[in-house]
């Protein structure tokens, strides 16, 4: 399993076990990361302070972000998915104020809650229908977003809840 400090890129990544704990700059003009293969799982609040930070890479071989990872990121405008995620953990991109597009990855199963607060230039977010499991209040005050999902209508297993105010929903999107 993945230990250690790896630095690549401009950036100081601190690996504990797979589990991506923090990254740290060595250059504050950085503004794109790249996430070591290998990481399987992103620790609460890795990307603590990296406010600068525009787009983040993930690795195929990740499949957890824990809560809050993303949280208060008010640079960040794009994140690229490796193919093997499952979830994502509460609030993982809360205020995260200039994403723009998101794009969850076919094989995610869990979405969790209050992912999608505040983020107020969000315009377009597709849902696979691989997501079983959605909590509530998934998408709250991100008044430009249009939501496309793969599955015919709401899963059984989504809160009811999950589009607290009810942004236009595209069922049955095929990508």
């Amino acid at each position: 399993m993945l230990s250690g400090i790896i630095q690549k890129n401009g950036a100081v990544y601190n690996v504990k076990e797979g589990a991506l704990v923090n990254v740290e700059l060595l250059d504050k003009a950085v503004n794109e990361l790249i996430i070591p293969e290998g990481v399987v799982k992103i620790n609460a609040r890795a990307f603590y302070d990296l406010i600068d930070i525009k787009r983040i890479i993930l690795p195929n071989s990740l499949t957890v972000i824990e809560n809050d990872v993303f949280a208060f990121l008010k640079g960040l405008e794009e994140v690229i998915f490796g193919n093997s995620l499952k979830k994502i953990g509460a609030r993982a991109f809360i205020k995260c104020v200039n994403l723009k597009n998101l794009v969850l990855p076919l094989g995610v199963e869990e979405l969790g809650e209050n992912l999608f607060t505040e983020c107020t230039s969000l315009e377009y977010l597709y849902i696979p229908k691989s997501v079983k499991w959605v909590a509530k209040h998934l998408i709250l005050k991100c008044p430009l977003l249009r939501v496309e999902c793969e599955a015919e209508k709401r899963p059984v297993l989504w809160s009811a809840d999950w589009n607290r105010f009810e942004n236009p929903v595209k069922w049955g999107v095929k990508r």
